[in-house]
């Protein structure tokens, strides 16, 4: 297989680079290589590569400066994957990106499932709906995976600021009323790579096993938490490795309290059903996979 990865160095796209190595040849490239905000610099890579796989793991995550720098986040979010998709297509190509579970908005207070209805809160939600939108009117075969709070052992996340605010400050304070799935970047990878394996085989051409399976689909850890409790289990596990910490109070606090540009949904627990009945696919609760990456966070 032939695979060509956008954004080598984001947290999950440089996950993505170590997992993919035993299904062929992996090429990556990061924004030293292009410019998401000029479509075109992006396309010649991916017709010089010619790939059967374009995973598109580059974009804008800044929630709450994508409510002011609008133009930007649509150009990296929307208008440029969708040139991506539209040339994936063109080239028989594989198309594979993610969303978020920010493209819907308030609802009933269960896991959602891929066909409730777009109401994104925030403009990055909003953006990555238009990318959503424009995948299905395009008609090329695609991935899109809808995941939830990704973190990592590098990169800017809340696992690292966490760790580091509680070597810092004496009070933490975190929003309790937001309940979502941590999802590590090592478990998107992991998840990626079976899915591509069992694509690889199959009765059909590529382009035939790819529509098949084409669609959004949800993934993200398992189980439910809120950032409180996720911080909380940051704190578990720094005294537990004997990490030095100054904090000696953290709180949960409403988000009321915690006003931010950008609003956020109450409760977006995904749903991941669908991809475990299409791919056989089970991913690890969140609070094991934290465990796998916080060992990561200790070797470094």
């Amino acid at each position: 297989m032939n695979i060509l990865i956008l954004g080598r160095y984001g947290q999950v796209g440089y996950r993505l680079h170590r997992s993919l190595q035993s299904l062929g040849r992996v090429t990556a490239y990061d924004r030293e290589s292009y410019d998401y905000q000029e479509p075109e610099t992006v396309l010649k890579l991916v017709r010089a590569a010619r790939p059967d796989v374009v995973i598109n793991a580059a974009a804008w995550t800044a929630v709450d400066l994508s409510e002011q720098e609008t133009t930007a986040t649509r150009t990296i979010n929307a208008t440029t994957p969708l040139a991506i998709a539209e040339e994936c297509g063109r080239l028989g190509s594989l198309f594979v990106t993610f969303s978020t579970d920010y493209v819907f908005g308030p609802g009933e207070h269960k896991p959602i499932v891929e066909t409730r209805t777009r109401d994104p809160l925030n403009f990055y939600g909003q953006s990555k709906a238009d990318m959503e939108l424009g995948l299905e009117q395009l008609g090329v075969p695609f991935l899109n995976f809808r995941t939830t709070w990704v973190y990592d052992s590098r990169g800017k996340n809340f696992l690292l600021t966490m760790l580091r605010l509680f070597q810092e400050r004496e009070e933490v304070k975190v929003v309790h009323d937001q309940i979502g799935a941590p999802t590590s970047a090592p478990s998107l990878a992991a998840a990626i790579t079976l899915v591509l394996t069992k694509l690889s085989t199959g009765s059909g051409t590529w382009r035939e096993r790819c529509a098949a399976v084409s669609g959004h689909y949800h993934l993200s850890n398992g189980g439910e938490s809120n950032w409180y409790a996720f911080a909380s289990e940051i704190r578990d596990l720094a005294i537990a490795a004997g990490l030095p910490l100054k904090l000696k109070n953290l709180e949960g606090i409403p988000s009321s309290a915690y006003p931010t540009p950008a609003k956020r949904p109450a409760y977006s627990v995904l749903d991941n059903t669908k991809v475990h009945e299409t791919f056989g696919l089970q991913m690890p609760h969140w609070s094991e996979a934290l465990s796998l990456v916080f060992e990561d966070v200790l070797r470094k």
